[in-house]
């Protein structure tokens, strides 16, 4: 359901609200007023962000919604609000990195944040919510970074800690962006708070996820006990079983094994002249991540470089 069509409905049930209470003959009454303040209050929200969207097309806004006594009623304490919305930026700009160059660089060049021009648009009431805007920039058919980044950063929030895509979330968004994240988890649990995010994207809802205290806990912990190991350059050789859009090449090699790589944005060009069942030889940062709690290890591949075999 689009924005406008949530809006459409809101303004409708607020209608039949009032209608409602005057035929009772308790809209002045203290339950009649309630009710109605709070269809309307929903109506005027769902304003904002329709307007948000009809000045901006091509933004994309993410509400985040913290709860907890020192965020109460639209109101944040500034030193909290400050360290909290830069460590978001860090984190969208690190998951950022990762999606475009891999994870051979370790600093955010300025054009990846000037590209997403993420801002506080509004801090808005509802225990206190942010909403956090940034630039699409989308093409015809493909998503933009920012919704990219937004999508790897949900998948970590609505991965179980202890179930088996944890680990395979947290190497999307990479260890510098997961430990990032896991100084904003770890400030947030300290502060006693809980936090719901969804994301936005030209009006329609992507997805969102909330954690409540217990959760946000456990995912702080989770991510405490997950360690990565230095990458190390090496080669691989198979058989391309898949080839993914989403920065993904499957590969099967002479022993057996499927290997799982990853490879960044800026090689797609390279992945575009290659078919599946062709043989290989690729460059890789093998490197790997271990989850302490479980005792699970996960080895990674990163391309860098490919080249056909010479057998072909």
């Amino acid at each position: 359901m689009t924005l406008q069509q949530r809006l459409a409905t809101a303004e409708q049930m607020l209608e039949q609200e009032i209608e409602k209470r005057r035929a009772e003959g308790t809209e002045d009454s203290f339950a009649g007023r309630l009710g109605i303040a709070s269809f309307r209050h929903h109506v005027d929200e769902l304003k904002r962000l329709a307007n948000r969207e009809q000045e901006a097309p091509f933004t994309e806004v993410l509400e985040v919604r913290v709860s907890g006594s020192r965020f109460s009623f639209g109101s944040a304490p500034l030193e909290s609000l400050s360290e909290f919305t830069a460590e978001i930026r860090r984190i969208f700009g690190y998951t950022c990195l990762r999606i475009i160059e891999g994870s051979q660089k370790k600093r955010v060049p300025s054009h990846i944040y000037s590209g997403l021009n993420l801002r506080l648009s509004a801090l808005e009431a509802g225990s206190t919510k942010l909403i956090i805007a940034a630039d699409s920039e989308k093409q015809l058919f493909e998503d933009s970074l920012a919704r990219e980044a937004s999508q790897r950063l949900m998948h970590v929030f609505g991965s179980e800690p202890d179930g088996p895509e944890f680990l395979e979330s947290v190497t999307d968004i990479g260890p510098l962006a997961a430990r990032r994240l896991k100084k904003l988890t770890f400030a947030m649990v300290e502060m006693d708070l809980g936090l719901s995010i969804q994301w936005i994207s030209r009006g329609t809802v992507s997805g969102g996820y909330s954690q409540n205290k217990n959760r946000l806990a456990r995912l702080a912990q989770a991510l405490n006990s997950t360690t990565f190991t230095e990458e190390v350059e090496t080669s691989v050789q198979g058989i391309i079983e898949l080839l993914s859009a989403r920065s993904r090449i499957h590969l099967r090699s002479a022993d057996g094994k499927l290997l799982r790589i990853t490879y960044p944005q800026r090689l797609l060009s390279e992945i575009s002249t290659l078919s599946i069942g062709q043989q290989i030889k690729a460059r890789v940062l093998m490197s790997s991540v271990t989850y302490k709690l479980t005792g699970e290890t996960e080895t990674l591949f990163e391309l860098i470089k490919v080249e056909r075999s010479p057998a072909q």
